[in-house]
């Protein structure tokens, strides 16, 4: 699966990318990344979040507005869609009907949209503009478990393994948190 500036996301042959299987028109700038669940491809494009059927992305199932452009990916697991956007707010959306939107955080006050939310254990966690590494609660992301501050900004996705979190920042410096 690919996205494009063209406003098309593009389904191709793994074995074959000059083979084009299937192309979903209409998004707007479909620079995030995707996230395959089951039988769907969790995509963003512009300020919207797309559920499409991931054997024929030409058909769209759901979809879901958000305020404002959506630059980093989104994230699932099985009951859940995390996306982030320019105006610093985390969605949770209902993996199975993402039109419904399950909580918001708004009051981050900094863009998050360039990472991926990560989900990790019983957290979500992405990094910000304002120099932070946020950490939410999973199940409702309204809340916020802990926060952690560099002195720049965090642009991209964490890694999380073994009990620890990985990030990087434009401070240079690898951080390992547990």
């Amino acid at each position: 699966y690919a996205g494009s500036d063209d406003n098309r996301i593009y389904q191709l042959n793994a074995s074959n990318v000059s083979h084009q299987i299937a192309n979903f028109t209409g998004i707007r700038s479909a620079r995030s990344n995707g996230a395959v669940r089951g039988a769907f491809l969790y995509i963003g494009g512009g300020a919207e979040v797309y559920r499409l059927n991931a054997t024929n992305v030409s058909h769209q199932l759901d979809n879901f507005s958000t305020s404002a452009d959506i630059e980093g990916g989104v994230s699932v697991n099985e009951q859940y869609v995390y996306t982030t956007n320019r105006n610093g707010r985390i969605y949770q959306l209902n993996v199975s009907n993402i039109s419904q939107l399950i909580a918001l955080n708004e009051g981050l006050g900094a863009e998050v949209s360039y990472a991926t939310p990560v989900i990790y254990e019983d957290s979500v966690y992405v990094g910000s503009d304002s120099n932070n590494l946020y950490q939410f609660n999973a199940s409702n992301v309204s809340q916020l478990f802990n926060r952690f501050d560099t002195s720049q900004d965090i642009t991209a996705s964490v890694a999380a393994a073994h009990g620890y979190i990985y990030m990087g920042s434009h401070d240079n410096i690898l951080y390992q948190l547990n």
